[in-house]
């Protein structure tokens, strides 16, 4: 990165020792076309939220066209990617393709900028927790805003010094699927040609016409409430569109019968045999359409563990279930303690595996309790995870409120029943 930088100031330098031995900058000249290109260094937020921040690097490319002195569109691409971004040892490669407005306005040889840009972005070699458990790529609504300042050299070449942006993006992290980032690039523009926009004749009018508004995108992404369902029991699902209004809903499924309409809807698993299911949605506005896609699975019952059985009460022993507070899915200390106890037992028995089960108290939806019981199972197999425990040992199922341990109206049954429940797989 110190080499980029030397490199791109050097540029600047030179350039700008140039441009002070050539007349003044033309304010008389718009160019209608500009190609930018340059590095790119990101300040990211990782999953699963907060600010587990980290630096990337890489470079961008930007296409511009200019409708007038102050107004145009802008599209960018970018290409960044960061080692070892977290305990897990993952790597990220990110992408971006925006597209918006901008806005510019030259004062001598600077020229100051701004852009607000929409559009997607998709990450790769890193890990994504989903509702099947994670993913090693995945895609996400983009929005960049931001600007910077151009230096003038002549009329071909520009120095872009500096170009600052807030990226949000979208991607799955576990928690609340949101990452904001701080972007700053510096490189070259290369200008294509020319529209008069000043020192016209004194009786001829100017009317700057103001930039269209973008055109309107439909995003549109949809979840299921729970990756794992025990056959009977329904799956529901969310969908999520934005940019335009009046959007109309339809969804198929591979399995199960679809109850209701709209922007979310359940799928009956009753008689579906154990395997994976896909639940397709579309949404639509006029002549604008997007799909999206969720993967549940439906899973046998557990059965219950046999009488005596010594293995299966060491077991449980040494691997204690995980208690929650009330519409929480933080892991408490006495929580953290249980883990510690269950990561020992499962590193000195490497060929044992578990199940954890998210459950949830009697309030509430049946579709929040089995997202909120999903979540603390996850949260306990991440800890596991992160301790060096395989992934293959260790599986994670929601069954929200559909079971409970202790059906009492009280606070200590309430307590029994917001927990993640350890069960010894065969």
């Amino acid at each position: 990165m110190r080499r980029i930088l030397f490199l791109l100031l050097a540029t600047t330098g030179a350039w700008a020792a140039h441009a002070q031995a050539t007349p003044a900058a033309p304010d008389l000249m718009t160019p209608k076309y500009d190609v930018g290109a340059g590095y790119q260094f990101i300040r990211a937020n990782a999953p699963p939220g907060g600010c587990q921040c980290f630096n990337m690097n890489g470079g961008y490319a930007t296409f511009g066209f200019h409708f007038n002195q102050g107004f145009g569109i802008e599209g960018q691409f970018t290409e960044t990617q960061a080692s070892g971004i977290s305990v897990l040892g993952q790597n990220l490669k990110l992408m971006t393709y925006t597209v918006g407005p901008s806005v510019r306005y030259q004062r001598g040889r600077l020229i100051a900028r701004g852009e607000a840009l929409v559009g997607g972005a998709h990450a790769t070699d890193s890990y994504f927790p989903s509702s099947s458990g994670s993913m090693t790529s995945a895609s996400s609504l983009a929005l960049a805003a931001g600007g910077g300042l151009d230096l003038y050299i002549n009329r071909r070449f520009d120095v872009r010094a500096v170009n600052v942006q807030f990226l949000h993006t979208g991607f799955p992290n576990g928690d609340n699927n949101s990452q904001s980032h701080i972007t700053i690039g510096a490189g070259v523009v290369f200008k294509f040609g020319w529209t008069k926009t000043r020192d016209v004749p004194p009786r001829i009018v100017v009317v700057n016409t103001p930039a269209p508004p973008p055109e309107p995108v439909l995003a549109f992404a949809c979840s299921a409430g729970s990756g794992n369902v025990i056959e009977g029991n329904d799956v529901y699902v969310s969908g999520n569109s934005r940019g335009v209004d009046g959007v109309q809903y339809s969804w198929t499924s591979t399995g199960g019968r679809i109850v209701g309409d709209g922007e979310h809807v359940r799928v009956d698993t009753t008689g579906l045999a154990a395997g994976e299911y896909r639940v397709n949605g579309k949404a639509a506005s006029g002549n604008l359409s997007a799909d999206c896609s969720a993967v549940f699975h439906v899973v046998d019952k557990p059965a219950p563990p046999p009488p005596n059985d010594t293995e299966d009460k060491a077991f449980h022993e040494h691997v204690p279930d995980v208690l929650f507070d009330y519409d929480k899915s933080d892991i408490r200390p006495d929580g953290e303690a249980a883990i510690q106890t269950g990561i020992e037992y499962l590193k000195a028995n490497p060929t044992e595996r578990v199940l954890i089960g998210g459950y949830a108290d009697e309030r509430g939806t049946q579709q929040y309790n089995i997202v909120l019981g999903l979540k603390r199972a996850n949260n306990v197999r991440d800890r596991m995870i992160a301790a060096g425990i395989r992934p293959e040992q260790v599986q994670v199922v929601s069954y929200g409120k559909y079971v409970q341990v202790c059906t009492k109206t009280s606070e200590e049954c309430f307590q029994l029943n917001r927990r993640a429940a350890m069960m010894r797989l065969p």
